[in-house]
């Protein structure tokens, strides 16, 4: 586990460089004029378990940077200014970076230095990166909430095609929780059908998107276990886009040190609302009034679920689907 060893001192240069990089310019925060509002929707489910979502409206979204190509590649040469770690993991095969254009203070990225395609799914070393950057913020940033989040594939909500997870901290507002942790809270394990094996993924019954989510253990000694849970969610993922006739693989996964998540997806946006993992972490960013009022007249699950695919909860899976 030595290639994943941070330098004692990482969060405090995460913190430091980030305020040098935007005050410099060399990171442009786009949350100053944000405006913030904390939704419920029980649509889904009894009103006591109603699901809370950060609304964000930003109109210098409209502005921003849209999506990059392989030719105009943003992570093609390493940017000083931007960078936190030049060489980080296995080989060294990583580098850490601030997102140039943040809505969320300290937002950063693992990217591999040489290019990778986004398309492509995480490997054990990357969820080990993941895993214990999560867990040495977790312990410098006690009062924090960090959570990485990888977009896999077009349908996904990406952005750039360079291979890169993203890191971000969640909000710190006593309304909000995020979907899985609200999930988890209301323990529906403990409900499951005969028709589902206890080692499957746990699902909310009545959220309207496939989801699949499993604990991380308290202790990871090697990249086998992150790696065998990672699977055990892609192969479900996949299953699903394969029994809906998709013809490319897309995902939204997202990792804390308790948990991993993923979302299977069929389109990137609804209406013109882009929807990436932040979306299913209850994080919704709104360019304009006109998404304020789609998001609020439609509601989110309804719109996360047209993104995504049907709830599998209940449906016994065998062999065959695999």
């Amino acid at each position: 586990m030595e290639a994943y060893q941070l330098p004692d001192n990482f969060y405090t240069l995460l913190c430091e460089k980030y305020q040098v990089a935007k005050q410099s310019g060399e990171v442009q925060f786009k949350g100053e004029s944000a405006e913030h509002e904390v939704i419920f929707d029980s649509s889904c489910s009894k009103e006591e378990e109603r699901f809370p979502f950060q609304l964000t409206l930003l109109k210098s979204l409209a502005q921003r940077p849209v999506k990059g190509t392989v030719d105009a590649d943003p992570f093609a040469n390493e940017e000083p200014e931007l960078t936190i770690l030049s060489k980080y993991g296995l080989d060294d095969l990583l580098r850490i970076v601030f997102n140039k254009f943040p809505v969320v203070d300290r937002h950063f990225m693992a990217v591999t230095r040489e290019f990778e395609s986004q398309n492509s799914p995480l490997n054990p070393s990357e969820l080990l990166a993941m895993y214990f950057i999560l867990k040495d913020l977790k312990l410098k940033g006690p009062n924090e909430k960090w959570f990485s989040f990888y977009n896999c594939g077009q349908a996904s909500g990406m952005l750039q095609p360079h291979k890169h997870f993203q890191f971000m901290t969640l909000p710190n507002d006593k309304d909000f929780e995020p979907i899985p942790e609200v999930i988890l809270k209301l323990d529906v394990d403990s409900d499951r059908p005969p028709s589902i094996a206890r080692d499957e993924p746990l699902q909310h019954p009545k959220v309207p998107f496939a989801h699949y989510i499993v604990k991380v253990p308290e202790t990871i000694t090697n990249e086998d276990q992150l790696g065998a849970l990672f699977v055990h969610l892609l192969t479900r993922t996949i299953t699903d886009l394969r029994d809906a006739s998709c013809e490319a693989i897309a995902y939204n996964f997202i990792m804390t040190t308790e948990y991993m998540m993923m979302v299977p997806r069929v389109v990137n946006n609804v209406d013109g609302l882009g929807l990436n993992s932040c979306a299913y972490m209850s994080l919704l960013l709104c360019k304009n009034e006109e998404l304020v009022s789609l998001v609020k007249d439609k509601l989110p699950m309804a719109l996360l679920a047209q993104a995504g695919l049907p709830n599998t909860y209940g449906i016994k899976r065998d062999d065959s689907h695999y």
